[in-house]
């Protein structure tokens, strides 16, 4: 929220009703792309995972009739109330020329949408929570590393600034050169794993499924990475220069928010890979807002924005973390 100096700046010094916003991501990137489950009810919503099972061969004639355990699990999604509100002194308005309320406003369902984002995040990387054998409560943790899911972690022990990470499914990663960054031995890799556990590639009308989410500094890696051929050297311009969005199987979602380790010339970006039904995002309540004069506050005008959501990881077998040297 400005403060009371911040707006005094513009009153005297303003030519032109024109209001530039910060530059700042202005949606819900990652949102459309996972599953989504509306309208949820209680304190918790309960994702099913059902398993797989097997058929049999019949041996005999008048054999008994299989009894087959199919696993049942639930994922538990908590509910994470968000919010935000300003105030909009009425002389501000006036003094101005033009009414602050509607750029205030818009600002504050940017940050909103960017929630939705840091959300998902958060879920991808984060535990999750489960519960078998019929019991509702979500209690046991599932943890996200590669310990665990070993074959989800690409390029753990990347090597940068003497500092070894632990761990490697892959072996291609302590190289020299912009390997460490994303690369498309990495991007191979990572299809390769969501293909043998068997995530569809597309869906029916032929819409990549594959998605992967990653900072700009990632694209301009991979124009630059030593595997990249005279062929690909177009496709991953365009990629750079956002002409499209699509590339080795998966549509690139650009975000300058994932997580990083290490600083200055030790950073590692948490690159993310996933298919929709690895994530699922639940909404109690979309954003809605709701305005007010206040009397205890000399009667301006307050803004209050609310939204109930929360997010899980589902099947950790469509999800993969990639860890990639980030440039300043």
């Amino acid at each position: 929220m400005a403060n009371f100096h911040d707006i005094e700046t513009s009153y005297i010094h303003r030519y032109s009703a024109d209001v530039l916003h910060a530059l700042q991501q202005k949606t819900a990137r990652i949102r459309n792309f996972v599953t989504n489950k509306p309208d949820c009810q209680g304190v918790a919503e309960f994702i099913d995972k059902i398993g797989t099972n097997e058929a049999l061969d019949k041996v005999a004639r008048f054999a008994d009739s299989p009894v087959q355990a199919i696993s049942h699990k639930r994922r538990r999604v908590s509910a994470q109330p968000k919010n935000a509100g300003f105030f909009v002194e009425g002389f501000d308005t006036r003094r101005m020329n033009y009414d602050v309320f509607q750029p205030y406003a818009e600002a504050t369902s940017m940050a909103m949408a960017r929630k939705m984002d840091t959300v998902i995040i958060d879920a991808a990387f984060g535990s999750a929570y489960e519960s078998d054998g019929g019991a509702m409560d979500g209690a046991t943790e599932i943890v996200w590393n590669d310990s665990n899911f070993p074959k989800q972690f690409i390029a753990k022990d990347l090597l940068i600034g003497g500092t070894t990470h632990t761990t490697n499914y892959s072996g291609i990663d302590n190289v020299a050169g912009n390997s460490r960054s994303l690369s498309i031995d990495k991007l191979l890799k990572a299809r390769r794993i969501l293909s043998e556990n068997e995530a569809d590639q597309y869906d029916e009308g032929g819409n990549p499924l594959y998605f992967i989410v990653c900072s700009a500094a990632q694209i301009e890696a991979l124009l630059h990475s030593e595997q990249v051929q005279s062929s690909d050297y177009n496709s991953i311009r365009a990629l750079v220069e956002g002409q499209t969005n699509y590339f080795a199987g998966f549509q690139f979602i650009r975000h300058e928010g994932l997580p990083t380790t290490g600083t200055g010339d030790s950073l590692v970006e948490k690159v993310l890979c996933f298919h929709p039904q690895g994530i699922a995002f639940c909404s109690w309540e979309e954003p809605v807002t709701e305005i007010e004069r206040r009397s205890d506050k000399s009667f301006v005008p307050y803004a209050y924005f609310e939204m109930d959501i929360g997010a899980t990881r589902v099947w950790e077998e469509m999800v993969i973390e990639i860890s990639c040297f980030k440039t300043a």
